[in-house]
């Protein structure tokens, strides 16, 4: 059976390579290709630098980069949806027995591009303990329970990126922030001295994944060649453990997968009106509960804004990279989030889709449509800014810069709001459909989206700019300008929000019919 799967597995991944079902997936092949080639070159470099270093900077450098490799199987399935060719449930009508069946997809996942380049790291890893027996031994019983790990993990995000679009969209957000946080954290190690303090990072570093699921089997070989055989077999031990819990795990999965079929997410029925019982009783009190029901509801909205707390890490980060002082990151990772909180709302109408014709049946005025959607993310971008202005102060320990940062909040908030409602009925443009995840790609009907929403945003960021040049003066030249800063700063902010929404209501009432067929087409 294993013998069938592996020709089913190799047919699919032929088939995909000679015969390729579009030019996303031709560009796919090509990209794969080049990733592999350049991925060879770096494990064959990382082999000869590490062998020519001392045992304990080897078992620090193969812990740091093997934690990384099997975090990249165990989370790249959820971030980019990985399309698995050969489901579990697809064996059902076979009646083959789910301890086979497990065993037997997870042997045919060897036959892939990572497992194979996992294989090519795992022969270096072991090639570079081959001056000591005993951790040349113990570094090839490592490398069995790390493919095991590797294997066994990427099956099982693989059946959970495809059980579900709630599995897929909140698994998902955890991947793209941990990729978010750590790709500035690769960028610092790629800029540090390494004849100096990136040796003693990389030690520090190691003995963080050191005990970690992560990197626990990679630090064995080190072990061994330490002479503490006990501790490099409890390492062994304790990845084998997690390995087991895994296959079992993975086991559940194919066991159910052939005893159950798809059911429709289940409707819960509730009495009431919920939010829409308190809503004003006029027709922007009516939109504003609505807009609720979506940013709790809708994937589209929510996991845009959970994603922003990562925001500011990624910041700190570039600006540590740069040498820029950290005092400067203080004053705009907050303003920046609260910017982004108002201009998500740029596009908003297009994410209605035909729910739209609601508002034009029912003859709804722009105006109560643009000043019911931002009730959602004013209140979001207030609690942000009141919230994240007293966290910075605490953290910066500057009690002084509480004030003016809340109003350069607000200020960013505001003025993304004003911009973002103007431009959502004068530009807006094909979005994620109502009931797909926020990870799944619109249907572009013509070019020129990237540029609307790179104009949109370069347009709040000029009309915040008096207001941050007032707070940069006050910060160089004379802190008296911080409270002036301020005033400017909120003073502003209403004014750009009370244009922007006017203006996107007359566009609305007066180009209605034309917005609504565009959703229709969306």
């Amino acid at each position: 059976m294993v013998a069938a799967l592996l020709r089913l597995r190799l047919l699919s991944l032929g088939n995909r390579v000679v015969r390729p079902r579009g030019a996303a997936e031709r560009w796919a092949v090509v990209v794969a290709a080049v990733f592999a080639v350049a991925a060879v070159v770096g494990i064959v470099a990382l082999g000869g630098v590490a062998a020519a270093t001392t045992s304990e900077l080897r078992s620090a450098a193969f812990v740091v980069v093997g934690s990384a490799v099997v975090a990249a199987f165990w989370l790249l399935p959820f971030a980019f949806r990985v399309d698995e060719a050969m489901p579990p449930r697809a064996f059902a009508p076979f009646e083959i027995a789910p301890l086979r069946l497990a065993a037997g997809l997870a042997l045919t996942r060897v036959a892939s591009v990572p497992v194979v380049l996992l294989l090519l790291l795992l022969i270096v890893q072991a090639g570079a303990w081959h001056g000591d027996p005993a951790a040349l031994w113990t570094a090839v019983a490592a490398d069995v329970v790390i493919l095991a790990l590797c294997v066994l993990g990427s099956q099982v995000a693989s059946a959970v990126a495809g059980h579900g679009i709630v599995a897929r969209n909140v698994a998902g957000l955890l991947a793209l922030a941990v990729i978010a946080i750590l790709a500035p954290l690769v960028a610092v190690l790629a800029t540090l001295p390494w004849s100096g303090s990136g040796v003693t990072v990389l030690r520090r570093t190691a003995a963080v994944l050191d005990w970690t699921p992560l990197g626990v089997a990679w630090g064995a070989p080190g072990a061994a060649a330490a002479g503490d055989g006990g501790l490099a077999a409890a390492r062994i031990l304790v990845a084998l453990a997690i390995a087991v819990v895994l296959g079992a795990l993975w086991y559940w999965i194919v066991r159910r997968a052939g005893r159950t079929m798809p059911r429709a997410e289940h409707v819960r029925s509730t009495a009431g009106l919920g939010v829409f019982e308190a809503a004003p009783p006029f027709p922007a009190g009516v939109i504003a509960a609505r807009s609720i029901v979506y940013w709790m509801r809708d994937a589209r909205y929510a996991v845009p804004l959970l994603i922003l707390p990562v925001v500011p890490v990624v910041i700190a980060a570039s600006f540590a990279i740069a040498g820029i002082p950290s005092g400067v990151a203080a004053w705009l990772c907050l303003p920046l989030v609260t910017l982004l909180i108002g201009w998500s709302v740029h596009n908003d109408i297009a994410a209605d889709g035909t729910a739209f014709w609601l508002h034009v049946v029912t003859g709804v005025g722009g105006r109560a449509d643009r000043w019911g959607r931002i009730v959602t993310p004013l209140i979001v971008g207030a609690v942000v800014a009141v919230g994240g202005g007293y966290l910075t102060a605490w953290i910066a320990g500057d009690w002084g810069m509480l004030l003016p940062l809340i109003a350069l909040a607000a200020c960013t908030l505001l003025v993304g709001l004003g911009v973002g409602s103007a431009a959502s009925a004068i530009a807006p443009y094909p979005t994620v459909l109502p009931g797909n995840g926020p990870f799944a790609q619109p249907q572009a009907l013509r070019g020129g989206e990237p540029a609307k929403q790179a104009l949109s945003l370069l347009i709040a960021l000029l009309l915040c700019a008096p207001t941050i040049a007032l707070v940069i003066a006050g910060l160089v030249v004379d802190p008296a300008l911080l409270a002036p800063a301020a005033w400017v700063g909120l003073g502003s902010g209403v004014v750009v929000l009370v244009l922007g929404a006017e203006l996107g209501g007359l566009v609305v009432s007066r180009r209605a019919p034309e917005i609504l067929a565009f959703t229709q087409q969306n």
